[in-house]
């Protein structure tokens, strides 16, 4: 615990940057440090240094507790999570207001956390106030917009390495987000080596768009659609756009002028490095404007060579970006060494228990298998996270080496597929996988389940992810808030769902991944209280939900609009009944008990011995017949 006791130093030694009034959300006081009315309802002052000294103290006495065998993540963006107006406008979130909030996650009962990147971000191109979370200029490094004033004289690696420690001291596993398939446009790297970028004629990206084809609808890229993608009328005009990379006598010569280096390949150059965009045919999304990608292989791709010639600059459409499935002959070596080395450069340097690799899909299927290599000789125990939605992939994840994956849970919650009578169907195909998937709601790309379902559904749902076998269960920061603002519109939204809150609303329209955003920490109320009953109820079953042997399937899988969840085995169990549709059910609970169990007691929700009321969830408990 060197850096949490190296806070605590510097504070100390920091007097002149205390804050004698800071102003912070009533709940954060957890431990108790004195304290004034704000002038806004749910807000107080407080002393800024005694505040951390106190959360600092409270973290490092903390006594070790069993843990229980199922994993259950809270995904975290630092930025955000801990940003809040402390008297002088929006702050940041950083990495010492995090570490000080961390016990309240614990205390819902999570024992790991996730977090979206932290590192260095690129200031250019932004889509908002703010750069992206994945607009990453240097992934060695951390985001200096994470670094508090408070710890002034002390790194962002100590910082970073404080927060990782806190994570570890409080039992819980730290999962970090990485990205290697795209960079910012403006990264380091590409000063380095520009080579590994993409570049274009800067005229261009006026209208620079991803080549589409009308004939084939939004699809995924293929081997058999492909040819049909390059006959377009957009592919010619968009191979144009393409040009060679700067050698690194001119780009030497542009940076000793002392200017900016991007800048310069515009106005001396006419080139820029090239914007990226979605890896599917006819994606609705626009140019990303503010990241690119890396380049992997040093040749075209055969569809390139055959369209444009085997002369052509260096150029990248949808079946460049899938390296896995469109593999060239001259693989990047260097690139690829360098990308091996950061996840066990961040497990050495912060023993970091986990990673999920952010479109890993897309990346060479060799050096996945490296990386994967590399990790577990570093840590045989490092937890691999695989981003594929797919459960019938689970058994190559499973032989890669992943220990679970995203999965489809996520995605059954809309009106239309919740209501539904292949609702339970589909959950068994989710929850059936070789290895674990992924049991949520929303994630930090999607709407907010509070915006698409309500209260009501949200709270029934929070029960019902965290009771399903063979999962791990996952909660996006400020769902325990009621939070309807969706963070990024990446998965199952439009532009206008930016604008679910009221016209007047101080964030109407802001997207955290891109703009200066805070959590409504003044509403911890009915969703905080769910989320810690559903994690107390998944502990207390944790031997009952590591083996999906223990669950009647075929009840589950009963195309109705009750779905049932009954885990026994042998010794105890539970029994879930969650009514999706609008009507009361008669309640049937006693039949759908193991022959060699019986009905407990009501452990979860409105017990109503004849009827299951609409959008409503109930436990009980099993238990073995004397």
């Amino acid at each position: 615990m060197d850096n949490l006791n190296r806070i605590l130093e510097i504070l100390d030694k920091n007097e002149d940057k205390v804050i004698g009034k800071y102003k912070i959300p009533y709940c954060w006081n957890y431990m108790g440090v004195e304290f004034e009315k704000a002038d806004v309802q749910g807000e107080i002052l407080v002393n800024s240094g005694e505040f951390f000294k106190k959360a600092i103290e409270n973290i490092l006495s903390s006594k070790k507790t069993k843990n229980d065998d199922t994993m259950s993540f809270y995904s975290l963006m630092v930025r955000c999570f801990s940003a809040w107006d402390h008297g002088k406008g929006y702050e940041s979130g950083t990495f010492l207001k995090t570490i000080a909030l961390l016990p309240l996650i614990k205390e819902m009962g999570f024992n790991g956390i996730y977090f979206l990147p932290v590192f260095e971000l690129s200031r250019k191109n932004k889509k908002g106030e703010l750069s992206s979370p994945y607009a990453i200029r240097n992934i060695m490094s951390f985001d200096k917009d994470l670094h508090d004033s408070h710890l002034d004289g002390m790194t962002l690696e100590e910082e970073f390495s404080a927060l990782c420690e806190a994570c570890h001291k409080l039992q819980m596993k730290v999962v970090l987000d990485f990205a290697f398939r795209t960079a910012s446009r403006d990264s380091v790297l590409s000063e380095t080596h520009p080579e590994w970028f993409y570049w274009v004629k800067n005229h261009s990206l006026l209208t620079f768009k991803a080549p589409d084809c009308d004939e084939l609808g939004h699809t995924v890229v293929t081997t058999k659609n492909v040819k049909q993608l390059y006959k377009s009328e957009s592919m010619k005009p968009f191979g144009e756009s393409f040009t060679f990379s700067p050698d690194m006598k001119t780009v030497n010569q542009l940076i000793e002028d002392g200017e900016d280096f991007h800048s310069k390949c515009v106005s001396h150059l006419g080139i820029s490095v090239m914007p990226g965009f979605a890896d599917t045919i006819n994606d609705p999304q626009p140019a990303w404007s503010d990241v690119t990608f890396l380049k992997y292989y040093f040749d075209n791709t055969e569809n390139v060579k055959k369209k444009f010639g085997e002369n052509h600059p260096p150029m990248i459409a949808q079946d460049g970006i899938k390296c896995s499935v469109f593999k060239g002959e001259k693989p990047n070596t260097e690139l690829w060494n360098y990308v091996r080395n950061v996840i066990p450069n961040y497990i050495e340097k912060y023993s970091i228990d986990g990673a999920r690799i952010d479109m890993a899909h897309a990346l060479p299927e060799k050096l996945i298998e490296m990386i994967i290599s590399d990790i577990k000789k570093k840590n045989k125990n490092f937890l691999l996270w695989s981003e594929e939605f797919n459960n019938s992939f689970s058994s190559e994840l499973k032989t890669a080496g992943y220990n679970f994956y995203t999965g489809g849970i996520w995605d059954l919650w809309s009106e239309e597929r919740y209501t539904g009578m292949n609702f339970n169907k589909r959950l068994c195909e989710c929850i059936s996988g070789e290895i674990p998937s992924i049991s949520c709601t929303e994630n930090a790309d999607t709407p907010r389940s509070m915006y698409t379902m309500g209260l009501l559904k949200c709270m029934a749902a929070t029960v019902v992810t965290a009771l399903l076998p063979n999962t791990v269960y996952f909660i996006n920061n400020a769902q325990e808030f009621a939070e309807k603002q969706p963070m990024n519109l990446g998965l199952n939204n439009t532009e206008e769902g930016r604008f679910v809150l009221p016209k007047k609303h101080p964030l109407y329209g802001k997207l955290a991944f891109f703009d200066k955003y805070y959590f409504d920490w003044k509403n911890r109320k009915h969703m905080y209280e769910a989320i810690k009953q559903a994690l107390f109820l998944r502990k207390k079953y944790s031997d009952v939900l590591c083996d999906i042997g223990n669950y009647d399937m075929k009840q589950l899988k009963a195309s109705s609009e009750i779905t049932v969840i009954c885990g026994w085995n042998g010794k105890k169990g539970y029994l879930l009944l969650f009514n999706r549709g609008t009507e009361e059910i008669k309640m049937y609970a006693k039949k759908c008990v193991p022959q060699e169990a019986r009905l407990g007691q009501c452990i979860y929700g409105c017990e109503n011995k004849d009827v299951l009321y609409p959008n409503s969830v109930i436990v009980y408990d099993l238990e073995k017949k004397k």
